[in-house]
């Protein structure tokens, strides 16, 4: 357990949520006479006179936050809170770390922020955040890239689902259902189908298999942040791989996968 006056601290202008789920980590607590903006600017001097800590959960404006970047000691992470929560953005910062927290406070629970400080306290998070990758287990809380192709797989196979559901011939009908959450669905109109080569153009790739499965790798590994897709997200890996895989229809079996594979990470 770290010391609390020096290694980990948490700054919350409203006193509030935010500062409750940190301090019941440990952290030390920021706290300020001042009133308004002047607050906020008084906790960056505080935390600027504060050298040793390594990190930092800070719900504060603009101006301060940038002071905090700007002297902010090297190798330390700190993360910016808010009451709306931020959009996917690329972290900032020199010789440190400074990323934004997409969730809105009043979200987050114990569980959350107990994942957050085990992951950010680790030896080589630095570094690993520092080059750009977010652990998986992190990643629905702080991530660098808004997950665009992520989304349109999610629509297409939500598209392929919805056929299925409504054949009742095919044997995947109920599974299907299921899968969307739905108790029944309009019949699909006879023909209705869904290639694996229109889910590949849709996400930007109408070169060969081969070329296509590289190139949908790399995009998703870049928006999940991490180094390996095979390996961290095996699930999506296959996936790749099957939409991949020829130009014929997708596979029932294999959008019911995909489909509840992509809801987990999107959650």
């Amino acid at each position: 357990m770290p010391d609390r006056t020096t290694k980990w601290v948490v700054y919350d202008h409203s006193s509030g949520h935010l500062q409750d789920l940190a301090e019941a980590q440990d952290f030390s607590v920021i706290t300020s006479a001042k009133m308004g903006g002047k607050a906020d600017k008084d906790a960056a001097s505080q935390l600027s006179n504060m050298p040793e800590w390594r990190l930092a959960f800070l719900h504060i404006h603009d101006e301060p936050w940038e002071s905090v970047i700007a002297k902010a000691p090297a190798g330390s992470i700190a993360i910016r809170f808010s009451r709306v929560g931020f959009p996917p953005q690329p972290a900032v910062g020199t010789n440190s770390v400074a990323a934004f927290c997409n969730p809105c406070i009043r979200v987050l629970d114990e569980s959350e922020i107990s994942s957050l400080v085990t992951v950010l306290s680790a030896g080589e998070s630095y570094e690993t955040i520092k080059q750009g990758y977010v652990p998986r287990t992190i990643r629905h809380l702080v991530s660098f890239a808004e997950p665009s192709r992520l989304l349109e797989l999610q629509g297409w196979l939500k598209h392929a689902l919805q056929f299925v559901a409504g054949d009742p011939a095919n044997p995947n009908s109920a599974a299907a259902l299921n899968c969307l959450g739905q108790e029944s669905i309009r019949p699909a109109p006879p023909g209705s189908t869904l290639t694996k080569k229109i889910i590949r153009e849709s996400l930007g790739s109408a070169d060969s298999a081969s070329r296509s499965r590289d190139m949908l790798s790399e995009a998703f590994a870049f928006e999940l942040c991490c180094r390996d897709l095979e390996n961290e997200y095996p699930e999506i890996s296959e996936l790749v791989d099957t939409v991949c895989s020829g130009d014929e229809e997708l596979d029932p079996a294999a959008a019911i996968a995909g489909y509840r594979a992509v809801e987990e990470i999107l959650r």
